[in-house]
């Protein structure tokens, strides 16, 4: 492990709160669940304890200065060594770009989120151990077995796919951090009003056990944690004619696909899109408390929980460990120069300016194509 940075005020915040759990008998060292490889059914050990004992490094913000100096490097020497700048794509994949076409990612075959990287919980002892954790080991082995069919600049396929790939990872393990503070929000309360508290520990044992297995997704927090990350990619690839938001588009659309292949719960996560996601919150919500749906609670689940700002550490300051050795995390370094920027927000080092104009280009000449045939149909009439 390295040495933690400084605290965050609401790091801090959190100890007080988890000090608070201890002490309300709502923490516990392991959770005793029966868990399995999603892909092979076989028992495997708990994650929360094995990550316990794997070398790890906590991933750091970096400051402006830095960030700029990553692009500098990585438009200079890294592109000129690598080919970066390359030749941009053929017309054709500037219409499959414009058009965020998720045929561009057809041969992607996305690695289950629960083989790269496991939340866990602050409910768990010790304390200082919570956070999401990273395999960085599967994710550059899954950047070196995927075929890539995307118009990528030449050379940079594999480092384009690992920044895409961890935004979405983290995301989704994201999610589980905004469920538990949903949970923990609700503990507090039930707490101060002298109400029976409804477990979070106690809600993960329900779910490990089966007794929401009459759910049709169950479990239902893998599907809800599938689908924010999809809105997270959203709200990156919002603007149309730029390379990285269209590249991001066509990916986010092939998710909706590549879901199917993957386990229970997480497949289902396509039944949690476009606004789909609150009342499947509400439900969430309901199982927390191990009570019946309740209607009020989408009220809850649209406007206060779960959601970013309801968080109680911002993804920033949230700990996230790269979990591998010193060789394997340099290795990755070297691809994602800085992670903790990549998964909040999807940084991008790339120079991707050759085919920024050609993209402009193209789309300047689709609109003025649909503007003259609108133009031609009325002069027919």
């Amino acid at each position: 492990m390295s040495p933690p940075p400084a605290e965050s005020s609401e790091e801090r915040n959190l100890a007080h709160t988890q000090n608070w759990l201890r002490l309300s008998g709502l923490t516990a060292t392991t959770l005793p669940i029966d868990f399995r490889d999603i892909r092979t059914g076989e028992h495997v050990p708990d994650p929360a304890q094995t990550v316990l004992t794997l070398p790890a490094e906590r991933s750091e913000k970096h400051k402006k200065e830095q960030l700029e100096a990553i692009e500098a490097r990585w438009s200079d020497a890294k592109a000129q060594a690598d080919g970066v700048t390359g030749q941009p794509a053929s017309t054709a994949d500037l219409d499959d770009l414009l058009d965020r076409n998720p045929k561009l990612f057809a041969d992607l075959r996305r690695l289950p989120v629960n083989a790269v990287a496991f939340y866990r919980p602050f409910h768990l002892e010790p304390f200082d151990r919570w956070g999401i954790y990273i395999y960085v080991e599967h994710l550059m082995s899954y950047a070196t077995q995927v075929r890539f069919v995307a118009p990528f600049l030449a050379g940079v396929s594999k480092e384009v796919l690992l920044h895409l790939v961890l935004f979405d990872v983290f995301h989704h393990e994201f999610y589980h951090h905004l469920a538990e503070c949903a949970a923990t929000t609700m503990e507090i309360f039930a707490d101060a009003i002298g109400a029976p508290i409804p477990s979070y520990v106690n809600y993960r044992i329900a779910v490990g056990a089966g007794k929401f297995a009459d759910h049709a997704h169950n479990p239902l927090e893998e599907a809800l944690a599938n689908a924010y990350a999809y809105h997270g990619l959203g709200f990156i690839s919002r603007v149309k004619t730029g390379y990285l938001d269209a590249l991001v588009g066509s990916y986010q659309k092939n998710l909706t696909a590549q879901w199917l292949q993957e386990g229970p719960g997480y497949r289902h996560a396509a039944s949690y899109l476009s606004g789909a996601q609150i009342p499947g919150n509400g439900q969430l919500l309901a199982m927390m408390l191990q009570r019946k749906r309740h209607p009020a609670l989408d009220q809850v689940a649209q406007s206060v929980m779960p959601s970013g700002y309801a968080a109680f550490v911002p993804k920033p300051d949230i700990p996230t460990y790269l979990v591998g050795t010193p060789k394997q995390v340099q290795d990755f370094h070297a691809m994602v120069p800085a992670p903790n920027e990549t998964y909040c927000h999807l940084f991008w080092p790339f120079d991707t300016k050759p085919i920024e104009v050609h993209l402009k280009n193209r789309h300047k000449e689709r609109e003025d194509a649909k503007k003259a045939a609108k133009a031609a149909k009325a002069h027919r009439r």
